[in-house]
C-alpha cells in the first residue's frame, strides 16, 4: 500500500524541535525522539491502528542505552484518519 498525498505531506515536515531530545552518555552527544511521540505521530498521519511496527535491529550502545531501529509502516487496507493541522 502507498501513501497518500496528505501522508507524504505530513512525512516531509520537519520535526517539531520540541520533541527532539538531547542528552549526553559516556561523553557522546545522543539524539533521539521518545516512543510515546513517535506512537502519537503515527497515529496521526495514519489513524489508530492504522500502522504496524517492526523491530529491524537492537542492542545496546552503552550501558544505560538501548539502539533500536524500527521500521513503521502504513497498514493494507487502512482508512488513514488524518487530523487537521493548524
Amino acid at each position: 500500500m502507498g501513501f497518500s498525498a496528505t501522508q507524504v505531506q505530513a512525512l516531509r515536515r520537519n520535526l517539531d524541535r520540541r520533541h527532539i531530545c538531547t542528552r549526553e552518555t559516556n561523553g557522546r552527544g545522543l539524539t533521539y525522539m521518545q516512543g510515546w511521540h513517535a506512537i502519537a505521530e503515527a497515529n496521526r498521519i495514519f489513524g489508530f491502528d492504522g500502522w504496524s511496527r517492526e523491530t529491524i535491529e537492537s542492542r545496546w550502545a552503552v550501558k544505560t542505552a538501548v539502539h533500536s531501529l524500527r521500521l513503521i509502516s502504513p497498514k493494507s487496507g487502512s482508512p488513514s484518519k488524518q487530523s487537521k493541522e493548524p
